[in-house]
């Protein structure tokens, strides 16, 4: 057991001399990235909302017109 446990220490020993001696990582290339932030718009009423970016041109779902309640 002493002799396994010397000689995990010697390899452990030469793996962190090894690490040791190699350069520093290059940096992250997203880590210095500046970011445009967008103001965000506020709809400030039902007859300015055609003319915000919130605007959805086309309708997501069909009405029916003859409905009866």
């Amino acid at each position: 057991r002493i002799d396994a446990r010397k000689h995990a220490l010697d390899v452990e020993r030469e793996r962190a001399a090894r690490v040791a001696s190699l350069p520093p990582p290059l940096p992250h290339p997203l880590e210095n990235l500046e970011v445009k932030k967008i103001a965000a718009m506020k709809a400030r009423g039902a007859g300015k909302f055609s003319v915000t970016r919130y605007h959805i041109s086309e309708p997501y779902a069909d009405r029916e017109m003859n409905a009866e309640q």
